[in-house]
This record gives structure tokens, C-alpha cells and sequence, in this order.
């Protein structure tokens, strides 16, 4: 077991999570289950409607006056920016580093990962599908944060079918088949990948029925039983990029 702590919330109090566990599926990639509690999952969730739902959030004008989500195609939102100009965003990049930490700790081959709190923020709001939602892709685009620095990823809502393909481990043959696997990632959840793991390939393969998430995140901020993710990058490199620029 894992015990770690979160700055989170508006009065910067500290939620414990006694109950985390990490599982190293591969060198580099680590997924730790439950490491939010429900009252952070809530408080991340109603901060993410908070951006989502303002000005440069989730919307674009969509007919007759509506709005629609601005990657319709998915059934999906997408913000991105530095994580500065999100709602309690000091807190949200302490957040990060913590992740993070946790992560290097269950890990050997993390430990030489630069320690580094995140810069940027990508927040997706998932709409529940059957279907193929992200398809498989590695993160090196621009936008996608130093390599040097791992990715961590943190699931609020409907759980999802996380697909993702082992990168080859030194020794092996450059052109190594890997067979493509899947990660069941429930609200709560965090995944990490960094190091020989950076830039494995990667994809959001299903988002599940409402019925998979918290009780209690079914229903508020019009979550409806969809999927928020909160992709934390360091990437001082960009000059926050929104999701506008960023395909």
C-alpha cells in the first residue's frame, strides 16, 4: 500500500488517501488504483466544469444558437493551457507532482524521471460510448510535453478501456513485435508513463456505461456518466496552447 496525501480544494486542505495501491505494468508505466478519494474526485470534477464550461472550455457554437463539444467526432471536450489558468491551479500542479512522486517511489526505472511539477493541463470530457473514442497514438506532438518528463494521467467519472502497447525494453530488437494490451481505469484511478515508457503507443479504447462511476458523479455538473481526465505534461516549451491550437 501506498500513503500519500492531496492539496486540493479551496480551502488548500489535505485529503488522505490510505487506500492507493500501484501497480507497475511495465517499466514506466505505472497505474495506482484509488488514489483519490471520493471528495477529491468531486471537488476535481467541479473544478473542471468550472473551466470547461466557461469561455475557452469544452464549447464551440454548434446550430441554431446551441453549443456543441469541440471534438464532436469523439463525443468529447478538450482544454488545454497551463495549468496557471485553471481554477486552483497551484493546487492542481501540486496535485501532479504528487502523482508523480507516488509513482517514482513504486517504480525503480521512474526514479531517474525528472521530479519536475507539472506545466500544462489537458482536461477531456468523455461522452459514454461503445465505440473507439482516442485511437492509438504516442504522445510526441506538439503539445505533448517534454519527453524527458512522464505523463501523468488522472480518470474521474465512467470507467474506460485504457489500450496501450509495451515499448521494447533495451536489448531487444528495435522492431520487436509487442502485442496490444488493456487497463480497466475506474474514477479515481491515476496512470503514470515516463522513461522507456514515454512515448509508448497508447489509446482510449471505450468509455463505459454511467453506471461504472461513483454514485455520486453520476448525475452532478451534468457529468451524466461520462469521463474526465486530467493529463498533466510538463512543457515549458509551450506558450499556453489552448485547445484550439492543439490537434
Amino acid at each position: 500500500k501506498l500513503q500519500f496525501l492531496y492539496l486540493i480544494g479551496p480551502m488548500c486542505s489535505w485529503v488522505a488517501a490510505d487506500a492507493a495501491t500501484a501497480e507497475v505494468l511495465h517499466p514506466g508505466f505505472v497505474v495506482i488504483r484509488g488514489a483519490l478519494p471520493l471528495a477529491a474526485q468531486l471537488e476535481l470534477a467541479a473544478l473542471a466544469f468550472e473551466r470547461g464550461d466557461g469561455a475557452t472550455g469544452w464549447w464551440v457554437p454548434g446550430a441554431e444558437g446551441g453549443r456543441t463539444l469541440n471534438v464532436a467526432k469523439k463525443r468529447a471536450g478538450k482544454v488545454y493551457d497551463a495549468v496557471e489558468t485553471f481554477p486552483a491551479g497551484q493546487r492542481l500542479a501540486a496535485l501532479g507532482a504528487e502523482l508523480l512522486a507516488a509513482a517514482r517511489a513504486a517504480d525503480p526505472h521512474l526514479a531517474g524521471v525528472p521530479a519536475a511539477p507539472p506545466t500544462h493541463l489537458l482536461l477531456w470530457n468523455y461522452r459514454p460510448s461503445k465505440g473507439g473514442r482516442i485511437g492509438w497514438h504516442r504522445d510526441n506532438w506538439q503539445g505533448d510535453g517534454d519527453g524527458e518528463h512522464a505523463v501523468v494521467s488522472v480518470s474521474i467519472g465512467a470507467a474506460c478501456n485504457f489500450g496501450w502497447r509495451p515499448e521494447p525494453l533495451p536489448g531487444m530488437a528495435a522492431g520487436a513485435a509487442t502485442e496490444n494490451r488493456s487497463v480497466l481505469l475506474c474514477s479515481g484511478d491515476v496512470a503514470v508513463f515516463g522513461g522507456v515508457s514515454r512515448f509508448m503507443e497508447h489509446a482510449v479504447k471505450s468509455v463505459h456505461s454511467p453506471v461504472s462511476a461513483p454514485k455520486a458523479l453520476q448525475d452532478p455538473h451534468q457529468l451524466g456518466g461520462g469521463r474526465l481526465n486530467f493529463t498533466f505534461r510538463h512543457a515549458p516549451a509551450d506558450a499556453a496552447l489552448n485547445v484550439h491550437s492543439r490537434g
